[in-house]
């Protein structure tokens, strides 16, 4: 029986944990590269925050001029009465 043999195999565990390292981050940044939005979703999201910034607007001038509607027709009830 050889005393070298251990010796040996922890060595070259000692050589290979850095390889190890390098292809643990390698997969990661790979799964996490791959997990982003497509620059097809991407334009997609753009598109939908722009119609809604749109549609804020309109509504925000749609209920102003509720509004005014509302103060008006107060006005018309209290000359009524």
């Amino acid at each position: 029986m050889k005393m070298d043999e251990g010796i040996a195999d922890q060595k070259l565990s000692l050589d290979v944990t850095p390889l190890i390292d390098i292809i643990f981050l390698l997969v990661l940044f790979f799964a996490v590269s791959t997990s982003f939005i497509s620059a097809e979703d991407l334009i997609e999201l753009k598109g939908n925050v722009v119609s809604l910034g749109e549609r804020v607007t309109t509504l925000r001038s749609d209920r102003q001029a509720l509004i005014e509607r509302s103060e008006e027709m107060q006005q018309t009830v209290a000359t009524l009465n």
